[in-house]
């Protein structure tokens, strides 16, 4: 059921303001997961980085 505005007409559906194409988008979600990654990364030994470098991508690969 749509929504009705107080003039009792059906909401036009709302746009998202500026959607942008699809390869910003992930561009912006991939720098959001590198900073992440830096922030877990950083908390850890250098040993201990390695160790968890090499399980990352052995968990990666399947």
């Amino acid at each position: 059921m749509a929504k009705k505005e107080k003039n009792g007409q059906e909401a036009k559906p709302r746009k998202p303001r500026n959607p942008g194409p699809a390869w910003l988008k992930a561009a912006k979600a991939l720098a959001k997961l590198d900073a992440r990654r830096a922030e877990i990364i950083a908390d850890l030994s250098e040993e201990d980085q390695a160790k968890a470098e090499r399980l990352a991508k052995d968990i990666a690969a399947g």
